[in-house]
């Protein structure tokens, strides 16, 4: 199997591996970590997931109760310990890291096994030119064997440091926490004081974030979608002929209503004219008067002077009252619309 993965051991001061002590103690930064250990000096790991026997042992892990709580492994292990030629691997980190940074706060557990510990540092790399992580927040374990087999290399490199006792009336956390200072010197990094628990709260907090990431980008692409709907609407308002593709198309490049009505009146978009015209209520209302006659073909054509001057709509005077300022306001409206009417016809008489 670690053929088929790509998996090479580089091994370093081999003079401690074939120490007396049962268990070894070593960073996590992969979910197959202990294969590549395994290769080199043959162990047993504890099982912590919950997976088909057939499974947890093409996997390397062995069942010794993990799930039925902490002094039934603990026993268990200490059995097998008695009973197996196997050493025990364990990782005390409880979650995996870069193994670049720093290590998480060492559980207690594995050291209650005994009074005596082997240290094993691991890094791990690939080729630069793939840039394949070992392993990333919040991938699952079938996620990260899946690129170890699309991987070509993946190289774990073992160092072994002399075996560490427990001093005389030391505590199972004085001595995890004095063999995790002691890793963390040999690796060139922080010993921390987080805790396999915080890295679950930091990834549910991140996978949460990027969450409400997609659901605003999603939000705004909507609200962009909908204003783009208003001003098209807007537009076909003044042009009715004008196809609503055609109006959202240049919208999209300009974001302004007046640009692509001039745009369109000056003959910068191409376009064929709508035969069939439906006019919006707020069209309908306000320009009851406009409308494609034989009539409306016989207009004089507007010189550019007349037409710039015509846009010029100011009121004479400001209205008294609300209802004289909007009678005044839809006045200039409507005479707005009949001058782009009559502009569009002037540039695309209609057969």
């Amino acid at each position: 199997m670690c053929y088929v993965l790509g998996i090479v051991v580089h091994e370093s001061d081999t003079k401690h591996k074939n120490s007396d002590a049962r268990v070894l103690v070593m960073n996590h930064v992969t979910v197959l970590d202990h294969l590549a250990v395994d290769l080199v000096l043959p162990c047993t790991v504890p099982s912590v997931w919950d997976l088909p026997k057939v499974l947890t042992w093409c996997l390397g892990y062995k069942d010794l109760g993990v799930k039925q709580g902490r002094e039934i492994l603990i026993e268990n292990v200490r059995q097998h310990c008695n009973e197996s030629d196997l050493k025990i691997l364990v990782h005390p980190e409880g979650a995996t890291t870069n193994g670049r940074v720093g290590l998480l706060k060492f559980g207690t557990w594995p050291f209650c096994i005994g009074n005596e510990v082997l240290p094993v540092l691991l890094n791990v790399r690939r080729f630069s030119l793939l840039n394949i992580a070992p392993s990333v927040i919040g991938s699952r374990w079938w996620s990260d064997l899946f690129w170890f087999l699309f991987s070509p290399c993946t190289i774990f490199t073992i160092r072994y440091l002399p075996p560490m006792q427990r001093i005389d009336g030391a505590s199972d956390e004085e001595f995890s926490a004095h063999v995790c200072q002691t890793m963390a010197t040999g690796l060139n990094i922080n010993a921390t004081t987080f805790t396999c628990a915080d890295k679950v709260e930091f990834v549910k907090r991140v996978l949460f974030q990027q969450q409400n990431q997609l659901v605003a980008r999603h939000t705004t692409s909507s609200n962009s979608g909908l204003l783009i709907s208003v001003m098209a609407q807007q537009v076909k308002e003044v042009l009715p002929y004008v196809p609503m593709d055609v109006i959202r198309r240049d919208l999209l490049s300009t974001n302004s209503v007046s640009l692509t009505i001039s745009n369109i009146l000056e003959g910068s978009i191409g376009y064929v004219p709508e035969t069939t015209v439906v006019a919006s209520p707020s069209c309908a209302s306000s320009s009851s008067s406009i409308s494609f006659s034989n009539e409306d073909r016989n207009e004089e054509p507007l010189t550019d002077d007349q037409y710039y001057t015509a846009l010029n709509t100011a009121a004479s005077s400001f209205g008294k009252t609300a209802q004289e300022r909007t009678m005044s306001y839809q006045e200039r409206k409507r005479r707005l619309i009949e001058m782009s009417r009559r502009r569009y016809l002037q540039k695309h008489p209609m057969s």
